[in-house]
């Protein structure tokens, strides 16, 4: 295992043979098998003496520049090492397990990482019957290397069953993904980084996952390299050259690192020391291919010359090269910017769902782009597609409308494509302008002829303000007192209106029911052929739990469990205001921006229609014509970043709708003002509430500074690497000079934090330092793709020019923990202003809803619920009395020792697999009785039939948690995350539900899955109350 390789080396430097670490059978072609790494501290060539202990966490570099040498921590000559290497890597994954499917392998190895067993020395004997999900778990659990252990979380059933039987491919464009993590050492003794494999999932497939199949791509999530080799020279290219040099043998393929995603996850460390605050480590997402191996049969031929049709299900060996000049076709783009044509691997990587494939007729290649009289492009990102192809593309997504656009990718295009309304033929087409293209494409190759959607234009709702515009909107206002009470007016306002909805929902399931449908837009599931998920005996998601207990009749307002669990999605809602203060402005929206083609609009000129009446809370809009609107983008830094436009209505634009549409005239593009956006996908935030806009005055774009003094950029093309590094070699510097420019400290947001610190101690957007710091945000946006060589020393440069040498500045009070903020009514600025604000507003509604609840007299126990038990056990006391306290004794005890192991294992840190483990010991406890005894097989029977009751809901189970429900309801959520399905089966079957004629409706979960509040019927039940009516509130939709 990978944790006994690394034991006792501290150094990072060693956990960078951790992949070649992990379980792996001996390359039969002869390929690099891992093999050890100098210990810390030690030269190449030295042992380690026993005992040593270093505890630095830097070591040098001549480490790393011996890695495939050194086999000194071994203790062996080389030649012996590589001898022992290879025949000890053969039993990484245990020979008894080797024939499994890769499925098999993957899951057994998860746990065994998780569980701290070397997989190599397990046995476990491999047959058939653990391809069953169920059956390979059950096996794990009561192998005794594993007794006792805490397990991870399950892989997804469906995700198992694809990987098992269909090639890693679901309905509906789904793929099975493979991802995984290295986790940093907490501790400096011992392995430097511990990898955990993530369970098997689904997710939107992607170009490249399509063609090649997902089973070959790995993401691995790797601590960035500054927070792990902190000032070592030339880190980020020591950690490149391994990842991208290197083939790495992983479940018995080899993998070669490829591409770098955008740096956007993150995870806290906490520190051993109490009081210590949690560290932040970013993760970089460094994406793997594997070339050869398990399933990958040997090919004749190069990737570039099979069939562009045949299915991944084929697979076949290919190397890294062949797959990336599949995408990116090396040979046409020589003189592309290395580094930006290695960012374009993203979008073969882009989340997409395929639809039509395209001739290359219908592909109209436009030679020259929009152009103003400055030479500014004026239609960056956008084209036309028409609507004949667009009706098709409804079709296949299953859309109920055509929409106005569509944010997708063809061959080397990408952006937003907009419906050509003036078409009224029934020809397919779809124009790209060279702005969009960014490469050359081999469009010859079918899967780059498909047109492939990342999303499109749906109605428009209500927004929320992002508070990055709250200081451009003070900046701008021409009375910050009126814009100031304009918030606490509309916090006021919302506030008191949600609490009474909230209290009237709590009175009324159904109003309830359509309630928790508004607090989440909760449809990812809906794509998944399992329904609603469930964590154990209850759906994973509190909005889900609520829906679910009242669907089976729990009243809100009788119901404890029931009334803590909006409690908490009330606060937590709450807590988020107070947080990111999103205020929601019912006279706003966010849209996709595009531009006017035809040339109807006027330069500060904008056109906004909607598909349906929107509801702003005073009246119900078609169009915002005559509407002095602002219009906003975020990230949002400099005081033009918000503009106050013209809303008009063109009869030419009318079927353009629930999008906005921007004037290609004038010299700059009204989207380049708004943080230097474009029209490839980019939203808007639109406001026509007119407090704030009558309130507002524009401001200039200001003049850009020149950073040529700070920023250098690396310019080489593809052709200069083809020069140095010669045919056979340059990809692959390419890629790892790439992935080493990726890996690199990145400064923006360190100089995001500081302008933000800067602006905060001014008090000022305006201010010339602030306007400087705001555009080298805007420059580093995209630093690795433009090649900007920005770093350390640059920065500090820069701000002893700009700023001075004044270092430390305060932390903003609202960038405080909650726990130590201390503010007050008159606060300076306008964040911190409004956060007090919005804390003093949420506690007083949270304090009226607690006591609304409390008023209620809800209770923790259910009387149709404990009377369930309650009459099984009146009818068997009478019949069976000594078979009856047998079965009671034993159950009782049965259930309190599940109850301790509750209180043992699950805590919060690792709820979900804490929970899963006591659910699994839940589920092991069946009747224990005599069989002996008089009437113990006749009830046996009766409990556990052999037949069609699914076996949740057998008498059993029904039972069990009966009781289970009487003995503990009142401590907490053991009882209802164990038992929930069936106590919502129980109350739902319950007389009490309703008379004759009302027996529940049941459902299967696809379907159950498909339902949601009949808006028009609810309002209808809710008028006809009074007289005494009753009627359904869910309708079927898809």
């Amino acid at each position: 295992m990978m944790s006994q390789y690394m034991a006792g080396v501290a150094s990072p430097r060693r956990s960078y043979r951790a992949l070649d670490d992990v379980p792996t059978r001996p390359a039969t072609d002869g390929s690099f098998v891992g093999a050890g790494l100098p210990a810390r501290g030690t030269r190449p060539g030295q042992p380690q003496a026993s005992g040593q202990s270093d505890r630095s966490c830097s070591p040098t570099p001549s480490e790393i520049d011996a890695m495939e040498e050194s086999f000194c921590d071994l203790g062996l000559e080389p030649s012996q090492a590589e001898v022992d290497s290879s025949q000890s890597s053969a039993t990484n994954v245990s020979r008894t397990i080797s024939s499994a499917p890769f499925v098999v392998i993957w899951e057994v190895t998860r746990v065994a990482l998780h569980c701290g067993v070397d997989v190599a020395s397990l046995d476990l004997q491999y047959d058939r019957r653990l391809m069953d999900l169920d059956v390979l778990w059950r096996t794990l659990r009561n192998h005794p290397s594993f007794k006792g252990k805490s397990f991870p979380a399950r892989s997804d059933p469906i995700a198992w069953r694809d990987g098992l039987y269909n090639s890693f491919e679901c309905e509906g464009d789904a793929l099975v993904m493979l991802t995984a993590t290295m986790h940093l050492s907490r501790s400096r003794q011992g392995p430097a980084m511990q990898l955990e494999l993530h369970p098997l999932k689904l997710e939107q497939g992607s170009r490249l996952l399509r063609r090649f199949g997902s089973d070959r791509f790995l993401e691995v999530r790797i601590p960035s390299v500054d927070s792990w080799l902190a000032g070592e020279e030339d880190a980020a290219a020591l950690v490149a050259r391994w990842l991208a040099n290197e083939s790495h043998p992983f479940m018995d393929r080899h993998w070669s690192a490829f591409f770098v995603r955008e740096r956007s996850e993150k995870s806290e460390i906490k520190d051993v020391k109490l009081g210590q605050a949690p560290k932040v480590i970013f993760n970089e997402r460094v994406l793997f291919f594997a070339e050869s191996g398990r399933g990958l049969q040997n090919a004749r031929q190069t990737i570039s010359n099979l069939s562009t049709t045949m299915s991944p299900r084929a697979r076949l060996a290919c190397s890294r090269r062949d797959m990336l000049n599949w995408l990116l076709n090396f040979d046409k783009n020589c003189n592309e910017s290395y580094l930006k044509l290695f960012s374009r691997i993203a979008l073969g990587l882009s989340r997409t769902n395929p639809t039509v494939v395209l001739e290359k007729a219908q592909i109209r290649e436009k030679s020259k782009d929009i152009l103003s009289p400055l030479g500014e492009v004026m239609n960056d990102g956008v084209g036309r597609i028409s609507p004949s192809l667009m009706r098709k593309i409804r079709d296949i997504l299953g859309l109920q409308s055509i929409p106005s656009a569509i944010q997708g990718r063809l061959g080397s295009g990408k952006g937003m494509w907009m419906i050509e309304t003036t078409d009224l033929g029934r020809e397919d087409w779809i124009e790209t302008y060279p702005k969009q293209r960014k490469w050359n494409c081999n469009m010859s190759e079918e899967a780059h002829r498909t047109l492939e959607i990342r999303s499109y234009s749906v109605g428009l709702v209500s927004a929320s303000l992002n508070k990055q515009f709250l200081p451009i909107l003070e900046d701008r206002a021409k009375n910050n007192v009126a814009l100031r009470q304009t918030f606490v007016d509309n916090l006021t306002t919302r506030s008191e209106e949600e609490t009474k909805s909230l209290k009237e929902a709590l009175q009324h399931p159904e109003l309830f029911r359509r309630w928790v449908r508004g607090l989440s837009a909760r449809d990812s599931f809906r794509i998944s052929p399992q329904g609603m998920p469930f964590l154990a005996g209850l759906p994973e998601s509190t909005e889900d739990i609520m829906s679910f207990l009242v669907d089976g009749g729990f009243e809100p307002m009788q119901l404890k469990f029931l009334q803590d669990l909006v409690f908490q999605a009330q606060k937590r809602r709450g807590d988020d205001m107070k947080d990111e203060l999103h205020i929601k402005i019912p006279k706003s929206t966010y849209a996709y921006m595009l531009v006017d083609f035809q040339g109807r609009l006027e330069p500060d000129e904008v056109h906004l229609s909607f598909s349906s009446k929107f509801d702003d809370g005073t009246d119900e809009l078609s169009d915002l014509d005559g509407r002095d609107v602002l219009v906003g983008r975020c990230p949002a830094h400099l005081p033009s970043d918000i503009q106050k436009v013209r809303a008009v209505f063109k009869p030419e634009l009318r079927h353009i709708r629930d999008v906005i549409v921007f004037s290609s005239k004038g010299d700059i593009p009204l989207a380049a003002k708004l943080s230097g956006g474009d029209y490839d996908g980019d939203k808007a935030w639109v406001c026509w509430l007119p407090e704030l806009v009558e309130n507002f005055k524009n401001s200039d774009v200001p003049a850009k500074p020149d950073f040529s003094p700070y920023i250098e950029r690396d310019t080489d093309t593809l052709g200069d690497l083809r020069k140095l590094y010669g045919e056979p070699g340059f990809i692959d510097a390419m890629v790892a000079k790439a992935i080493g420019f990726n890996l690199r400290p990145k400064f923006l947001g360190p100089c995001t934090s500081f302008k933000e610190k800067l602006a905060y101690h001014l008090n000022s957007l305006s201010d010339e330092r602030v306007v400087k710091l705001s555009w080298l945000l805007s420059e580093l946006a995209d630093q690795p793709k433009q090649g900007i060589l920005f770093g350390r020393d640059e920065w500090k440069r820069f701000r002893d020019d700009v700023v001075g040498t004044r270092r430390q500045l305060l932390t903003p009070l609202y960038k405080a923990s909650n726990g130590s903020r201390s503010m007050g009514s008159g606060e300076q600025h306008i964040i911190d202003f409004l956060s007090y604000t919005a804390k003093s507003i949420i506690d007083a509604s949270l304090q009226d809803l607690h006591k609304f609840m409390l008023q209620s007299n809800a209770s923790t126990t259910d009387e149709d619920i404990t009377g369930h038990w309650n009459h099984f056990a009146k009818a068997c006391k009478q019949q069976h009395p000594e078979w009856f306290a047998a079965l009671l004794q034993n159950l009782r005890s049965d259930l309190e020792a599940c109850r301790r192991e509750w209180s043992r294992l699950v805590n919060l840190d690792d709820y979900r697999a804490s929970v899963g483990q006591v659910y699994r010991a839940w589920s092991d406890i069946k009747p224990r009785v005599s069989q002996h005894a008089a009437g113990g097989p006749d009830m046996a029977w009766f409990l556990l039939p052999d037949g069609p009751v699914h076996p949740e809901l057998s008498h059993w189970e029904l039972v069990k948690a009966s009781l289970a429900f009487k003995l503990y309801s009142g401590q907490g959520r053991f009882v209802w995350q164990m038992a929930g399905r069936q106590l919502q089966a129980i109350k739902a079957l319950s007389a009490r539900s309703g008379g004759f004629g009302n027996a529940p409706v049941v459902l299967v979960p696809r379907m159950y899955a498909a339902l949601k509040p009949d808006n028009t019927y609810i309002k209808r039940l809710m008028a006809s109350e009074e007289e005494g009516e009753e009627g359904v509130c869910c309708s079927e939709t898809e």
